[in-house]
């Protein structure tokens, strides 16, 4: 199980639509669609097959062509956790937000360093006025907070980005004295004047990292590079600590494996 858990850090879904141009325009798509569902049905027993088409299905908007072929895959002995995270990703595409965070909360559970279903539940949370009223907003807003995914109790429109970035500044200075329960409450004040901005998720890693709770430090972190928008020397260095922590958990996951 662990072995395919760390499989699963690595994968990520697209489902943006391909650029017709890139395929000679639609006529280009809907050969490359007719070419993905001739080798889904020919290879009777790969569910991977199926699962490519399902998510080019997705991305085009035949969503329930797409979970026609989710269901093929699983007959097929695709992996649960893929085919939740196949199927996330077709209903978030399709604004079935429920049933999306269903599916990302599945895969997060059994695969609690999987960032991919996490950032996906965090960005349907942040959108929190467009979900169903049946929804349990608290319960899953307190999860993805204690695994570092911090959700603002509301989202401010137009967000106050002045007003974080000083409360901001105010957490970094608090970060930079060793304060560091003062700093992540000085942090999610920022993100509670505008949760999209991004110094306040990576002060929030560096103080959790600081506290010892790698973990959370991750998600801040993760969350920080799916915010920004031109590569800096501060994005450069985030990108670095998640590529040493996700070597150093492979190489811990090796040495258990080889220990008798």
């Amino acid at each position: 199980m662990y072995v395919f858990c760390t499989w699963l850090l690595g994968l990520t879904i697209n489902l943006a639509p391909t650029n017709p141009d890139q395929l000679g325009g639609e006529s280009g798509v809907a050969a490359h669609i007719a070419g993905l569902e001739a080798a889904a049905e020919s290879r009777s027993d790969d569910p991977e097959a199926a699962l490519r088409l399902a998510q080019t299905l997705g991305a085009h908007r035949r969503y329930d062509d797409a979970l026609k072929w989710i269901k093929t895959a699983a007959e097929r002995g695709a992996h649960p956790l893929r085919l939740q995270l196949v199927a996330g990703d077709v209903h978030l595409a399709a604004e079935r937000y429920e049933f999306a965070l269903a599916a990302y909360f599945e895969v997060a559970s059994a695969a609690p360093e999987n960032g991919y279903a996490h950032l996906r539940m965090w960005r349907v949370m942040r959108e929190a006025d467009i979900l169903p009223p049946n929804v349990d907003q608290g319960r899953l807003k307190g999860y993805l907070r204690d695994a570092g995914y911090h959700v603002p109790e509301r989202r401010l429109r137009p967000p106050r980005t002045p007003m974080a970035r000083q409360l901001a500044d105010r957490a970094y200075d608090a970060l930079k004295q060793g304060r560091f329960g003062e700093a992540l409450d000085g942090f999610a004040a920022a993100l509670a004047n505008d949760d999209g901005y991004p110094p306040a998720y990576r002060g929030m890693g560096i103080a959790y990292a600081r506290q010892g709770k790698d973990r959370q430090a991750r998600s801040a972190y993760r969350i920080y590079l799916t915010l920004v928008t031109r590569e800096t020397r501060e994005s450069r260095e985030v990108r670095r600590l998640l590529s040493d922590a996700a070597r150093r958990r492979g190489l811990n996951a090796e040495r258990g494996r080889r220990t008798p």
